[in-house]
């Protein structure tokens, strides 16, 4: 499964086969969904903006926080 919100990329990218959700990974509650409907043997995470540059000019990118409540 492929969890992406295309920020950097196009569903084009996505292997054949795979199932893709779009979606971002602020939001909590839509993940909260995905985990209890899904079984997982293991999740891997590389959602990051990686460009410096990017983070200077648009620092409220980077700075995005989410409060997750037990």
């Amino acid at each position: 499964m492929v969890y992406d919100n295309l920020c950097h990329a196009q569903r084009s990218m996505v292997p054949a086969g795979a199932t893709f959700i779009e979606g971002d990974v602020a939001d909590g509650k839509r993940l909260d969904d995905l985990f209890q409907d899904g079984s997982f043997a293991g999740v891997m995470h590389f959602a990051a903006l990686i460009e410096a540059g990017e983070s200077m000019r648009f620092p409220d990118l980077t700075f995005v926080t989410t409060q997750r409540l037990p």
